[in-house]
């Protein structure tokens, strides 16, 4: 059984390490920019919702549109042994369309990097996301119902009162907001339920402290994605909406134990006599004013 527990939990961890990886990649700018952008999410593996100052969003958009070809243009054929350099050249290069500039979507299919939604279910749920009421597909937005298959969609205009930013993603449908000012974006996140966590991407460390001092999440990682939930020191957990407690190693123990109070009170005739002058009736104006001064 403890071999069992043991063999999950680092199932797990391995699990989530893989996922954040490939979601740095995506879903993040190649080169740190020198102004903040900022992700949330209200559950673990959510697709986050991206906030972008206004004068880098076109450039985020370009290269959120160069990663795909980049990293699910590309096919492997050979397996994981042997020599590193031997399998570079066993890769199979596919090339973006020369006049859409774009990855064609049976390229995408032939790709065992990229994932398939879980069930149909789900395939429909993500579907649903995205109508044109909800915001304007900059890139992706192909799919296949026989594969389960959706391509990783970015998009732009985005309704903020829309399903697509009101309910649990859980799919490759990643909504860029621009934004003006810092303030601007705390009113943002604070007016909504409180995420699970907040990811922000800054070199300046008085933007660090104006967003952890100006939002509330159960966690916040720093110019990458999800990490704090590896760290197993760190307790993982959400705040309000997005969960209670956290856990992992003593926080795990800790969420999940009752403290319970014990208060033993002893029965010597000077105490009792204390509680006759002070605690039991009749309440007296002078007992009053003393449990008030107390209380």
């Amino acid at each position: 059984m403890t071999c069992i527990i043991t063999i999950s939990y680092y199932l797990i961890h391995i699990f989530f390490f893989t996922t954040s990886f490939f979601l740095f990649f995506f879903f993040l700018m190649i080169r740190r920019p020198p102004r903040s952008t900022l992700s949330s999410s209200s559950a673990a593996s959510d697709v986050y919702k991206r906030q972008v100052h206004e004068s880098l969003e076109q450039k985020l958009l370009e290269e959120l549109k160069k990663v795909r070809p980049r990293y699910f243009g590309i096919q492997a054929k050979s397996t994981d042994k042997g020599d590193a350099k031997q399998n570079e050249k066993d890769m199979l290069h596919f090339v973006e369309d020369p006049l859409t500039k774009e990855l064609p979507v049976d390229v995408m299919l032939q790709c065992k990097s990229y994932p398939r939604i879980v069930n149909g279910n789900h395939f429909n749920r993500i579907k649903k996301l995205m109508v044109p009421e909800n915001g304007e597909i900059f890139v992706g937005g192909e799919m296949s119902e026989e594969d389960k298959f959706i391509a990783p969609t970015v998009f732009t205009k985005v309704n903020v009162d829309s399903p697509l930013m009101k309910e649990e993603i859980f799919g490759p449908l990643l909504p860029v907001i621009p934004y003006k000012t810092k303030e601007e974006v705390a009113q943002f996140i604070n007016a909504r339920d409180k995420p699970l966590a907040l990811y922000l991407f800054t070199d300046s460390p008085a933007d660090s402290e104006f967003y952890m001092a100006n939002t509330t999440s159960g966690g916040v990682t720093i110019n990458d994605i999800f990490m704090h939930y590896n760290a197993c020191c760190l307790p993982f957990g959400g705040v309000g909406e997005s969960g209670m407690g956290g856990y992992h190693g003593k926080h795990s123990f800790t969420t999940f134990s009752h403290m319970k109070p014990i208060c033993h009170k002893g029965l010597n005739g000077m105490e009792e006599g204390v509680n006759d002058r002070i605690r039991y009736p009749p309440y007296t104006a002078s007992k009053t004013k003393l449990w008030k001064s107390v209380l």
